[in-house]
């Protein structure tokens, strides 16, 4: 049976869209980067571009091809180093699909009728009631078990799928009277959410339809000068306050000052205290965000030249995910009386 490490971190994200945002980087990424300087081994550390997901909404396939190899770009460009951790596709390991089956025949319906991104997305139309939206958490646990991390770096609007995920692990250790999957450990992420720049009350998204809500990984000097002098902002309250609630926008600025400046929002603030105009905490903001994103630019556009090397890198983290997931996929089919 496959010995249990120490600590596995599992983490994913979509590809749709076609790349990266700020808010990925601030709220995600970012904290997958710190977690590689803590000393893990290459194998204890997966990150996956998750295709299957990305599926559960209808996706044009030349642009999904393009959308899951930039994805990938980012992800690198963002510093995840692919000498110490494994990076690769979901699609490209079958485990995933495989064990969502397995798990999926142990999952009571009332649980997935509960999840809150369903009943959202669904009334939104997203999927138009179509089964992939519905049981797609069920996917997110096998992405997890089937590793068998027992540390999932997470946003804290995944709370309710790493719920599932641990409910899943324990249902089936019980079913089988086995002590095979750990129970994962949530890992929240300590950056601020990054919400719109033109409407603070919504996280920053791909699918917004204005361009200028969000910052994108090769946006220009000029895009971000232009996008940030765009942001919406507050008007009645003399200086700047961090106050999500009475001042989300000013807020959400002052949030991504402290993330791209690496300080506290107290040290932030502090920082901050001498200005008095809008413009001014824009001008400040978008200075530090074009010397954020420039060695993250440069680096994507060595890699959009050479994307034969990262082709390579997904392929050779597929090799090293199937490893670890055929061991466990022949696992769950001894337990099940599946072998």
């Amino acid at each position: 049976m496959q010995k249990l490490v120490q600590q596995r971190v599992y983490s994913g994200i979509q590809p749709t869209g076609g790349g990266l945002h700020l808010g990925n980087v601030l709220g995600a990424v970012s904290n997958w980067v710190n977690l590689l300087k803590k000393g893990q081994t290459r194998t204890d550390s997966l990150f996956c571009v998750v295709d299957l997901h990305a599926i559960t909404v209808y996706q044009e396939p030349s642009a999904l091809r393009a959308a899951i190899r930039k994805t990938a770009v980012d992800l690198l460009a963002c510093g995840l180093d692919p000498s110490s951790c494994v990076l690769y596709r979901q699609s490209q390991v079958p485990g995933h699909s495989q064990l969502q089956w397995l798990l999926g025949t142990l999952t009571p319906l009332s649980r997935l009728n509960l999840m809150t991104q369903f009943k959202e997305k669904n009334k939104a139309q997203f999927a138009k009631g179509l089964n992939g939206l519905f049981s797609y958490p069920v996917l997110m646990a096998a992405d997890v078990l089937l590793f068998r991390a027992n540390v999932v770096s997470v946003g804290e609007d995944q709370r309710q799928h790493l719920e599932l995920t641990r409910d899943l692990a324990g249902i089936f250790n019980s079913t089988f009277a086995v002590d095979y999957f750990p129970i994962p450990q949530p890992l929240f992420t300590q950056t601020a959410r990054i919400m719109s720049l033109s409407d603070a009350k919504s996280k920053m998204s791909k699918s917004a339809p204005n361009a200028d809500s969000r910052i994108e990984l090769g946006d220009s000097p000029d895009d971000i000068r232009r996008k940030i002098r765009a942001a919406k902002t507050d008007h009645g309250f003399s200086g700047f306050a961090y106050d999500p609630v009475l001042r989300p926008e000013v807020s959400n600025l002052m949030s991504i000052y402290a993330s791209v400046t690496n300080q506290s929002m107290e040290d932030a603030t502090r920082d901050l205290a001498a200005l008095t105009l809008h413009s001014q905490l824009k001008e400040r903001l978008t200075d530090a965000l074009i010397s954020y994103m420039k060695p993250i630019n440069e680096r994507q556009t060595e890699l959009l030249a050479d994307l034969s090397f990262v082709d390579r890198v997904l392929a050779d983290g597929a090799v090293q995910a199937n490893e670890i997931a055929s061991e466990t996929m022949r696992d769950v089919h001894r337990m099940m009386g599946l072998d």
